[in-house]
């Protein structure tokens, strides 16, 4: 229950919003034309790239998470980030199924350490929710010790799922 009410708080701060898309993104193949290429998937197949995932060109990546216990870990690869920057990522996101979807920004120091998580109580996600495209705006300022930074698309555990994303972009705020 605890886990709930503090996920509550947390996505109070990471509505869905919009925002322009001019920057370079520091994500590699952020609408998955390139397949799974830039990112790193530790989820036994939940996340594939498919056509009907895609939002925006002919592919998108489609998370099909039927697990009750399990949740999925799909993330770009971590880049260079700058203690007191403010990082954004913008993704178009759907929920086809169920519930429990969320990308999140994740901030590592050098030595790959997690800065940001739920345990430390200042996850940065949003929840993806509804079954029609939307385009999701999170935003995070690097911790202390911040060397790199990632985009995380996970499935909440417990919950079953299906999402799709596309068109993911991570940008440092000017």
């Amino acid at each position: 229950m605890m886990y709930l009410q503090l996920l509550s708080a947390i996505l109070m701060f990471a509505e869905p919003t919009t925002a322009p898309a001019d920057e370079e993104s520091l994500v590699t193949n952020g609408n998955f034309e390139g397949g799974v290429n830039g990112w790193i998937g530790k989820d036994n197949g939940m996340s594939q790239v498919k056509p009907e995932a895609a939002h925006g060109g002919q592919l998108g990546l489609r998370v099909s998470d039927e697990s009750a216990d399990k949740g999925s870990s799909f993330g770009s690869r971590p880049v260079p980030a700058t203690v007191g920057r403010t990082y954004l990522v913008r993704a178009w996101a759907r929920e086809m199924s169920g519930s429990g979807g969320a990308i999140h920004i994740q901030f590592f120091d050098a030595s790959g350490k997690q800065l940001t998580k739920l345990e430390l109580k200042n996850d940065i996600l949003v929840k993806i929710k509804g079954g029609e495209w939307k385009q999701y705006t999170l935003r995070g300022t690097a911790p202390a010790e911040t060397a790199k930074v990632r985009v995380w698309i996970h499935t909440l555990t417990p919950s079953k799922t299906i999402v799709d994303v596309d068109d993911v972009s991570l940008v440092e705020a000017k």
